[in-house]
């Protein structure tokens, strides 16, 4: 679900930045910024790159046991999980002025969108209902610390929190007797 996910933005953005230029060319790749040897892939050459920076489990969600209350029975089994990812979207371009304009209208893309559910995404992949964008300042310690990490060079870049990707299906193991009443035993 993770690369769906990213696929999908990935592919909205450019579709929109397609209609608003009148072209098809491809702005926004998904990809790492350098490969094992430490060197740009070829393919992101005068891109927006969107790489995955790191992901943790989303803890605010929705109880689906609390939804059955008033029911004979509840189901137990486990949810699926559900992510947020940080990503970055980085701009690689040769000619600074263009990469900054790329850059400028994925950020006024997703301020646009920042909610991608099916009715508005026609690529939502199945298994996902909605994500949502939330742009992340970091310091320049952490912007130092990410660069290192990734192995790459600075580059004009924006950091986003992806929020509630769902991975995988609701297991149902069984079925058990729902708690109709509160009271003490005698």
């Amino acid at each position: 679900m993770i690369a769906q996910a990213l696929e999908c933005v990935a592919e909205d953005i450019n579709s929109c930045l397609q209609r608003q230029q009148r072209d098809s060319l491809e702005r926004v790749i998904l990809s790492n910024l350098v490969d094992q040897e430490g060197n740009p892939p070829q393919e992101t050459e005068n891109k927006i790159v969107l790489v995955l920076t790191a992901l943790d489990e989303e803890k605010n969600v929705y109880d689906s046991a609390a939804a059955n209350r008033g029911t004979p029975t509840v189901p137990r089994g486990t949810d699926p999980i559900y992510l947020n990812l940080h990503v970055m979207f980085a701009a690689t371009h040769k000619h600074y002025f263009t990469g900054l304009e790329n850059l400028s209208a994925v950020i006024a893309y997703i301020r646009s969108k920042p909610l991608f559910d099916a009715r508005n995404t026609p690529l939502m992949p199945a298994g996902i209902r909605q994500f949502y964008f939330n742009m992340e300042k970091l310091g320049y310690p952490e912007m130092s610390n990410l660069w290192t990490y990734l192995g790459a060079n600075y580059l004009p870049a924006v950091n986003y929190t992806i929020r509630m990707v769902g991975v995988g299906q609701r297991q149902v193991q069984s079925l058990v007797p729902a708690i109709e009443s509160v009271g003490l035993a005698p």
